[in-house]
């Protein structure tokens, strides 16, 4: 029997729609995000999805990936591995996302990037810094480079003002352990010396009467603290109480501190830190704040970042290829280029802020690399 020419062309017109279709029946991309939007990240997480969603409207605003919408599914973590854990099974396995983004801090990614592998599915963690205690494989992701390096932006502060002793007090943790051997890095270069590396094993509820008393005895000409919220508050009180004077140095999170308004900010006038959660983009700021009606913070703009990323990724290449496109190639965006280096991204501007009586001053802008 012979074929209407009809049929034949209807046939012909169908073939033509389901190539141009990226994946048959897909009516959109889907995104899995793991945040902590609760818990003691919980100011973290949330400026995580913010800043992921103002990608998600922005790619949609110009017609989606491959003139499909993006979408975006969250998942809370609550700052707790464990349901970061569940949360990752859910958006892979329920959800079928197409790529990953998220593990807030250190101790809530690394248990996802093993399952990322497993699964073979791409994820991003915008947040973190690569450190030695950062779990990484072909399909993890990391937007902000090595620690060891980006400490490495106080150098010129520390030698210009002749810091030859350095204390450190920290949380246990690979973050904090990358900080003192950052400083190590700087000191072996200054002829100075690290004069104590004092740890601490919860965030909360310390008073450091102990390690004021070690701070003083170790005479140094400036303390780095690694602590985040009331212990940054605890413990400037507990130095002004036992009459230890020293510079203090210490990252983003005096920032966090700075931005509460029950705060004395006498008590941390004068702290020294090196920030990378501050975008250097006014271009991704004007966007944020308009969304928002905030400053960003906290990596905002490497969240943004990441669903960017895998938008070019998702656009260009199959699912179980994200990873390799992210690999191989260099992607702008209002932010900058991104490109990565062994899973992780080349480089990363820092900047070294102090506070004063008039605010959060900038002392310097420095761009810090893997290689």
């Amino acid at each position: 029997m012979r074929t209407p020419f009809r049929v034949i062309a209807l046939m012909l017109l169908l073939t033509i729609i389901m190539s141009c279709t990226p994946s048959g029946d897909r009516t959109e991309y889907r995104i899995g995000v793991i945040a902590s939007l609760t818990g003691i990240a919980g100011t973290f997480g949330q400026e995580m999805q913010n800043g992921i969603e103002l990608a998600a409207e922005e790619i949609n605003a110009k017609g989606g990936i491959n003139g499909l919408p993006v979408k975006i599914i969250v998942e809370d973590d609550n700052t707790d591995p464990v349901k970061g854990v569940s949360a990752f099974s859910k958006l892979v396995n329920v959800d079928k996302v197409d790529a990953l983004i998220g593990g807030t801090w250190d101790f809530n990614y690394n248990p996802l990037a093993p399952l990322a592998k497993e699964n073979q599915i791409t994820l991003i963690t915008p947040q973190n810094v690569k450190t030695s205690g950062l779990i990484t494989n072909e399909y993890t992701f990391v937007m902000r480079t090595d620690m060891k390096k980006v400490v490495g932006a106080l150098e010129e502060y520390i030698t210009e003002n002749n810091l030859t002793r350095i204390a450190v007090v920290r949380f246990v943790s690979p973050f904090g352990e990358d900080i003192t051997q950052g400083l190590k890095d700087i000191l072996a270069k200054t002829g100075g010396k690290l004069v104590l590396d004092e740890t601490y094993e919860r965030i909360g509820g310390n008073d450091f009467l102990v390690s004021i008393s070690k701070v003083g005895q170790a005479r140094p000409d400036a303390v780095f603290i690694d602590m985040v919220d009331a212990d940054v508050i605890t413990f400037m009180k507990r130095l002004k109480e036992n009459g230890v004077s020293t510079q203090v140095l210490s990252h983003g999170a005096i920032a966090d501190v700075y931005a509460n308004p029950e705060l004395d900010r006498s008590l941390i006038e004068g702290v020294v830190f090196f920030d990378y959660d501050k975008p250097e983009s006014e271009e991704f700021i004007s966007r944020y704040q308009k969304k928002v009606g905030a400053q960003p913070g906290h990596s905002a703009d490497g969240a943004y970042d990441a669903l960017m990323v895998l938008a070019e990724a998702l656009g260009k290449t199959e699912k179980g290829q994200v990873n390799q496109y992210l690999a191989k190639n260099k992607i702008n965006t209002i932010n900058g280029e991104v490109t990565f280096t062994d899973q992780v991204r080349e480089t990363s501007r820092v900047f070294i802020r102090e506070v004063t009586d008039e605010g959060i001053k900038t002392l310097s802008k420095e761009y810090v690399s893997l290689n």
